[in-house]
């Protein structure tokens, strides 16, 4: 069998392999051996790049340059994410911020083929977290390039690399400002009925053989009332309530309440909530029905170090498949309306409101530290509270009016 010659095989520095949709080039290292190597890419540009570094790099070495990242070259790059993971556990990043970096990494890796960081290129990150922003949304989008340019820097800062491959990627999607978005908020009576359709959606998708069969779904569905009602009437946001643990909670207080530490609120300040009575009822029972269950798993009862709340990753689509199944928002039709687990906060100020509870007891039930900020966003009320208040407030002019037949009429004088 006849081996094809080096200059002969393949027309072209870059070309292509036959039946091969991508780039390789071809080159002679400092030592004299003929390299070919696939560029991984369809995009003749980035092929060419690939090839002027590599002969960039030959000739360094030929005059005696000793190329400090050769060991980074030849790691695999699934061993860099794991020291990237380690560098963000020893930081003490939240273990689901952990996971969903890894993730997004790892998923950019598999889109763009990528093996070791020389095989990192701007170009695929771009066409990756476009293709994200094709199928998801803008905010997701950012949370992926975020995950890319905070593993380039590691890269860097590090040492590891002589640059940030994922330098000059946009991490915030520009704003359109001819789409406009308001978070809704409800009435009470609105709020009762998202959260019995919880249950009430649990049955009708069960009836028609849709629903998980795992153990503990039902006590799940129950869980998420639970965690509606702590949100409508606490305003307190999804990271928050998720970060509580049954020790915050003072139950069995002459004033119920709910500690949450400031590391996890927005403002960075420490809040101490008064609970409602039927909630503080309800947490009882969630918590002797995770027990329950718990110990008929050999896991021992809820302790004051567990976690309160499990809030799932999607709770903002829950949030809204709910309030779809209550009648309160269109299933399909197009609204500027956004409904998501943030405007059960919203309701609570609307609720608050509603109840003549004072705007200052307001303000700081949400701890905003301006109370303009509390009245304008989260005090403005709803389309049907204009069509119950204003109606019939206006008095009816005197050309309107209809006669009084009881009236006297006056004799007409001369």
């Amino acid at each position: 069998m006849t081996k094809k010659s080096t200059e002969n095989s393949w027309r072209g520095n870059p070309y292509k392999r036959p039946g091969s949709p991508y780039w390789s080039f071809v080159f002679k290292d400092a030592s004299g051996v003929v390299r070919r190597r696939s560029a991984k890419t369809k995009d003749l540009r980035i092929a060419r790049e690939q090839l002027a570094e590599s002969l960039r790099e030959v000739e360094l070495a030929k005059a005696g340059h000793v190329d400090r990242f050769a060991e980074t070259r030849t790691i695999p790059i699934g061993t860099l994410v794991e020291a990237y993971k380690e560098h963000l556990e020893t930081n003490d990043s939240a273990p689901r911020y952990v996971r969903e970096t890894v993730r997004q990494l790892r998923d950019f890796f598999s889109f763009a083929k990528v093996v070791s960081v020389p095989g990192i290129h701007i170009t695929d990150a771009e066409r990756f977290v476009a293709n994200i922003r094709a199928k998801r949304s803008a905010k997701t989008r950012d949370h992926y390039a975020g995950a890319l340019r905070g593993f380039g820097r590691w890269l860097k800062k590090t040492g590891r690399w002589n640059s940030d491959p994922f330098d000059g990627l946009p991490v915030k999607t520009a704003r359109d400002k001819n789409r406009v978005y308001k978070r809704t908020s409800f009435r009470f009576e609105e709020a009762q009925q998202l959260v019995e359709a919880v249950w009430a959606r649990h049955e009708a998708e069960n009836a028609q053989g849709g629903m998980p069969t795992q153990d503990g779904y039902e006590d799940a569905v129950r869980d998420r009332e639970v965690l509606y009602w702590a949100a409508l009437t606490t305003a307190f946001r999804a990271n928050e309530l998720a970060s509580l643990r049954w020790e915050d909670l003072k139950l069995d207080s002459p004033k119920p309440s709910v500690r949450l530490a400031g590391k996890y609120t927005k403002n960075g300040d420490d809040a101490n909530i008064p609970l409602q009575a039927f909630v503080v009822e309800a947490l009882r029972k969630m918590r002797a029905r995770r027990s329950t269950a718990q110990m008929r798993r050999d896991l021992g009862p809820v302790l004051e170090t567990d976690m309160v709340f499990k809030v799932p990753s999607k709770i903002a689509e829950i949030v809204r498949k709910d309030a779809a199944f209550a009648g309160l928002i269109p299933l399909r039709s197009p609204t500027n309306k956004r409904v998501d687990f943030h405007c059960l906060r919203k309701s609570c100020a609307r609720i608050l409101i509603e109840l003549n509870v004072h705007p200052k007891i307001i303000q700081q039930t949400l701890r905003h530290s301006d109370i303009r900020l509390t009245m304008d966003l989260y005090g403005e009320l709803g389309e049907d509270d204009l069509f119950r208040e204003l109606p019939g407030k206006f008095p009816v002019p005197r050309m309107f009016a209809e006669p009084d037949e009881n009236a006297v009429v006056g004799s007409a004088t001369a």
